[in-house]
């Protein structure tokens, strides 16, 4: 595997930790700022840890971790379009997300690293 996809990889991972981490510290507050219910915020965090798990996976060049971030993402994203929270912004970091993850897993010739996962 090259290191674009490493790189996006570990990307992934690391904003999605990020991202967990606040939602637990932050919680009650963020939920009534953005106006979630704190279950759901908390739900949206078991969430995004699920896609650290995928990405781990990805970097162990598992193919499930590829569907799993395809999955989860898509989940998440009808979950921010049902609350009407951060809509576009959701879809548009949703797909550039898997577009770019998906090509740099194809791009390399014959060093792409999508022949290498199991």
């Amino acid at each position: 595997m090259g290191p674009f996809p490493l790189i996006w990889i570990w990307i992934i991972l690391i904003v999605n930790l990020v991202i967990a981490v606040l939602n637990l510290v932050m919680g009650p507050s963020l939920s009534s700022d953005i106006h979630l219910p704190t279950n759901l915020l908390y739900c949206l965090t078991v969430l995004e840890l699920l896609v650290c798990v995928s990405a781990a996976a990805l970097l162990k060049f598992k193919a499930w971790g590829m569907w799993g971030y395809t999955i989860i993402g898509l989940i998440i994203l009808i979950i921010n379009i049902s609350y009407h929270w951060w809509t576009l912004t959701s879809l548009i970091v949703y797909l550039v997300g898997l577009v770019v993850l998906y090509w740099s897993l194809n791009v390399g010739g014959e060093n792409k690293a999508w022949k290498y996962l199991k």
